[in-house]
């Protein structure tokens, strides 16, 4: 709960889903079936690096402060590339020793390499988009979702649906996919949507995610990516904070 990535990835599970995954993920040490039911070995977003990831400017910080650097799990999910504290772009390595875990250096820490002049860092990812602000809301909601304890929602499809449509993005009881489609576009852009692998458009169409992402009745029986909930309530609130204070 505090020290992994799993918050992020059950934060919109209800209440009791989210305590079922901590104590079979805490009452084993084999997670891949797990892993494999929470989604994570097919996620659809392509900006997910298997390398660890770390920010220089968070690195400097925890070198005054403590004496030595470390890895932060904020800095490790997926469609995360700039650090949420600093907005600094982040890292996976050194440019002349390579990416993390550097050979024969397995075990070292954050912003650490061969070099005795001191870490050159090396990009996470050279193929970032030009407009940064999205990826830095990106990864302050996603800092938020790893360090809360779960939605206040019990079937966040069917709120999101319902919120949709109260939104004027719907006729009746209908949410117009098209319109959703378009305010995801306005708020993180195309090169950030393509970037993270989760395009709205195909083929001209509203892409699929976006109706299956708004089927309550899906609740509990089929998982869609955290980053995909992220991108419909960005285009609908300012923030995560701001969407669960909408609960009554």
């Amino acid at each position: 709960r505090n020290h992994t990535s799993l918050p992020y990835f059950i934060y919109f599970d209800n209440e009791d889903d989210r305590k079922r995954y901590l104590a079979r993920f805490a009452g084993t040490s084999l997670s891949h079936l797990l892993c494999m039911s929470l989604g994570l070995l097919n996620n659809r977003c392509k900006a997910w690096s298997i390398h660890p990831r770390y920010c220089s400017t968070c690195v400097e910080e925890n070198n005054d402060a403590l004496g030595f650097s470390l890895f932060r799990r904020e800095h490790q999910l997926p469609g995360v590339a700039v650090c949420w504290r600093h907005g600094t772009v982040l890292a996976q390595g050194c440019n002349h020793c390579g990416p993390y875990p550097i050979k024969r250096r397995a075990l070292s820490m954050a912003g650490k390499c061969y070099c005795n002049k001191g870490i050159d860092p090396l990009p996470a990812d050279p193929t970032l988009p030009a407009d940064k602000e999205p990826l830095l809301w990106l990864a302050r909601q996603s800092a938020t979702l790893v360090n809360a304890s779960g939605t206040s929602y019990v079937n966040i499809r069917a709120t999101l649906r319902e919120i949709v449509i109260n939104k004027g993005f719907g006729r009746g009881s209908l949410p117009k996919l098209a319109h959703i489609a378009e305010a995801i576009e306005r708020r993180f852009g195309n090169d950030t949507l393509e970037w993270l692998g989760t395009p709205v458009w195909k083929n001209g169409l509203p892409a699929a995610w976006i109706s299956r992402l708004l089927m309550g009745q899906l609740h509990g029986q089929r998982r869609s990516a955290t980053i995909l909930f992220l991108l419909v309530i960005g285009s609908l609130y300012e923030s995560v904070e701001a969407f669960e204070k909408t609960v009554v």
